[in-house]
This record gives structure tokens, C-alpha cells and sequence, in this order.
């Protein structure tokens, strides 16, 4: 296949109007589907590879792979993590501080979507919101490639046609959308249990974030992936270039108007739009992978949106926590350009100094020239900075929301005309006794 540009284009465009969603802006509603384009991305490109490496050699070297995905994803989460917590640890609210201690840990083992589900804090929740809340979408990602090899070979190494694997996947998206559709049907009544796990959840929380439902995308972008193979078809002719650019065309204005028009609460989301999303994003990738579709490839394999979409894993990961730092959740021009503008610089430098030396084998070489005692020098250093974290974060207390924390109760402080105390409102100090 090669290096295929246009699907970093559409990485792109789908980054973009995950950060537009964030910022608050009120006509970019359904960005939030944006994610599920990277996902039927990911599904193509990751079955792809697999396919053409077991081709080659007959047969998949899984850990390669698993240390290849580990190379490309950790570094820059780690840096980013590590960044956020230092800077909750110092300047950040109690709040801020107790939702860092919670998230923390299910983010290091890419599970912050199963974590926001069991913790039940909800996606589209107002008011404060958690800095890792979307790292739930690498989460999904990280546990497709962690089991996706191993289903991936085993459907290679069964003694049927391309066609049938086709089917078989195919057989799973539908189950994912009606998984989908089955728990949100009761929505906004509490999940009464699924296979006895997640009694009470948030039925729309466990619909957006679960890997049970998000996983139709990603197996629709696998699904394709055995069939749709137009750089090595005899018959590539039979495609004509407007016929694709049209395809292509059409897909993306399915994109956009979703991104404009949905609602992530919406009883019509799940699967509905959700699945028309993918089924675009399918078409999108089906179209600028094949050499035949002139306009589109020009069009998504650009310099600037090719540029965008290499960046877009670094973006996606700073874009959010500078946002709530700086407050560019709410809709404000202003804000989101002065925080946007300082995820670009970050995404950049990570894009050079980490992501590319690390998946590139720098850092290993780096590693294996230095001095023993210069390495043990960097590795205590850093051990003993990730030491003073967990031990910050251990002894964080919880944040009540409707006491304002474990230090805080609420006084009988004022005088009523009828039975001679009202309840106050005000919080104070649990240290301190008011003798009345």
C-alpha cells in the first residue's frame, strides 16, 4: 500500500473538528464524530498492515507490532500526563486535584473509557471537567491493538475467501450498532445492569465510551480492509476518477453536516448517525486510497492538511487540558485561538523531540551509546520526580462537589423566626467547632 497521504487528510479534518467540538462552539455540535472517523482510520490502516506483513512473511511478528504501537503512542501520552499532573499538582483546585488522582491510573493502562464509566463521570457532563477526559478514545484504540493481531491472524489463517472474512466482520459492526441502540434505548434511565457489570451506569456515557460499542467503526474500517485493495487490482480502470471524486464528495458532506447538526444526548445518535458516520468515513478512506480518485488524493494528500493529520495524535492530546486551563470550553474566540496556538507549539515540539525520534529508534540508540552511570543519573531522576507524584496523588483527598470536599461540612448558623435555626449554605472548615 505505502504511505497513503490522503488518510492523513483525514485525520485532519477529523482532529479539527474534534478541537472545534471542545471549544464550545455551538455550531459545531457533533464534532465529537470526528473520533469515529480516526476510528474507521485506524481499523482500515492497522488490518492493512497486518495483512500485507503476513503476506510478505507468512505470518505476523506480534511483538514487533505491540512494541511498534507502544513506540508510536506512550512516549507523547506519557509527556503529556506527566505534564498535566505537575500541573494540577502545583497550581491546580482541589477538585481539579481529585479527579487527576482518579484518572490517573486508568489512563496509564489505556482503560480511561472503562474508568469514566465505572467512576460515572459522564462525557458531555457540565461544569468543571476532568483534564484526561478524552483520552477515552486512546483507550479504545490501545485495547483494539492489543487484541485485534491476534483475531486479525486467526482470520487470515481460515481457509475461506476475503469475502467471508468480509461478512464475518461485517456481522460485528451490526452487533456493535445493536448493542448501540439497546442499552440508549431507555436513556435517561439508569443502565439495571449488563451481564450483571455497570448496574446504575449512565446509559448514554456507556453507549459513547464503552469499546463494546464503539468498536463498529473499527471493525468496519478492518472489514474493508480485505476487500478494498485498489493498488493491487488488475481492474482499477473500471473506476473513473469523477465517479470516486464524487464518492469522495458526497462522503465528506455526510461528514460535515454530521459534525454541524448532531447532538451527542440525542435519541437519534445511537446507532443512526453514528453509523452513517462510519459508513462516510468508510467511503472517505475507500476514495483517497485508490489512484484513480485524482481530485480527492490532491485534495487530502495537501502539504497543510498531510502536516495536520502527522500532528493530529499530539494535538488531540494537548488541545484539552489547555483548554480547561485556559477556560476555552465555553465558546470563546478568543480563548480557543490563545490555547490553540499553544497546543500547535506543543504538538510540534513533541512531534520532533518525542513521537519522531522514539518511533524512529533514536532514543534506543541514544540509550545504548550513553555512559551506565549517566543512564542510571536520568533514570533516578525521572524515578524519583514520577515517585513524588504518586505520593502527591495518594494523599489527595476526595472532592464532594456538594460540600466542596472532605475538609468541608455546613453549619446550623442562622436564626429562624419559626423553630430558631435555619441551615446555611455556606461551607466552613470541618476543624472548626461553632458552639451556638
Amino acid at each position: 500500500m505505502g504511505y497513503q497521504p490522503g488518510l492523513d487528510g483525514l485525520r485532519a479534518v477529523s482532529v479539527v473538528a474534534v478541537i472545534l467540538y471542545h471549544a464550545g462552539f455551538s455550531w459545531m455540535s457533533g464534532g465529537f464524530l470526528g473520533v469515529e472517523v480516526f476510528f474507521v482510520v485506524s481499523g482500515f490502516l492497522i488490518t492493512m498492515l497486518l495483512i500485507e506483513e503476513h503476506g510478505l512473511a507468512d505470518s505476523v511478528n506480534f511483538r514487533s507490532f505491540w512494541v511498534r504501537r507502544a513506540r508510536r503512542l506512550f512516549p507523547a501520552l506519557g509527556a503529556v500526563l506527566v505534564a498535566v499532573a505537575t500541573w494540577v499538582a502545583l497550581f491546580g483546585s482541589a477538585e481539579q486535584a481529585s479527579q487527576m488522582r482518579r484518572d490517573l491510573p486508568w489512563s496509564v493502562l489505556y482503560a480511561a473509557n472503562w474508568g469514566q464509566i465505572a467512576g460515572d463521570v459522564p462525557y458531555f457532563a457540565p461544569g468543571d471537567p476532568s483534564m484526561l477526559r478524552h483520552l477515552w478514545s486512546l483507550a479504545v484504540e490501545e485495547q483494539w491493538y492489543v487484541v485485534w493481531p491476534l483475531v486479525c491472524v486467526a482470520l487470515i489463517g481460515w481457509s475461506v475467501s476475503h469475502v467471508i472474512r468480509f461478512r464475518v466482520l461485517i456481522t460485528g459492526v451490526l452487533v456493535s450498532w445493536i448493542l448501540m441502540w439497546w442499552v440508549h434505548r431507555s436513556a435517561p434511565m439508569p443502565m439495571d445492569g449488563l451481564f450483571g457489570l455497570f448496574d446504575g451506569s449512565d446509559r448514554t456515557n456507556f453507549v459513547y465510551l464503552s469499546t463494546l460499542t464503539r468498536s463498529g467503526g473499527l471493525l468496519l474500517g478492518a472489514a474493508a480492509a480485505f476487500v478494498w485493495q485498489p493498488w493491487s487490482d488488475c481492474s482499477i480502470g473500471r473506476w473513473r476518477p469523477r465517479t470516486l471524486d464524487l464518492a469522495g464528495g458526497l462522503a465528506v458532506g455526510v461528514l460535515v453536516s454530521s459534525f454541524i447538526g448532531a447532538h451527542l444526548t440525542r435519541g437519534y445518535m445511537y446507532p443512526w448517525v453514528m453509523g452513517l458516520t462510519s459508513l462516510a468515513s468508510l467511503v472517505a478512506v475507500g476514495v483517497v486510497v485508490h489512484p484513480g480518485a485524482i481530485g480527492a488524493r490532491w485534495l487530502f494528500g495537501h502539504q497543510i492538511l498531510t502536516a495536520v493529520g502527522r500532528r493530529s495524535y499530539g494535538l488531540y492530546l494537548w488541545h484539552w487540558p489547555l483548554f480547561v486551563v485556559c477556560g476555552a470550553t465555553q465558546g470563546s474566540w478568543g480563548r480557543f485561538v490563545g490555547a490553540s496556538l499553544v497546543a500547535v507549539v506543543l504538538a510540534e515540539l513533541s512531534y520532533r523531540y518525542i513521537e519522531t525520534p522514539v518511533r524512529r529508534g533514536a532514543f534506543s540508540r541514544w540509550w545504548a551509546s550513553t555512559e551506565r552511570q549517566r543512564r542510571q543519573l536520568v533514570a533516578a531522576s525521572i524515578g524519583v520526580g514520577l515517585f513524588v507524584l504518586a505520593v502527591y496523588y495518594i494523599t489527595v483527598d476526595n472532592f464532594d462537589v456538594a460540600v466542596g470536599g472532605e475538609s468541608v461540612t455546613f453549619s446550623l448558623d442562622e436564626t429562624s423566626p419559626d423553630d430558631g435555626v435555619v441551615a446555611s449554605t455556606a461551607p466552613v472548615d470541618a476543624s472548626v467547632i461553632l458552639i451556638q
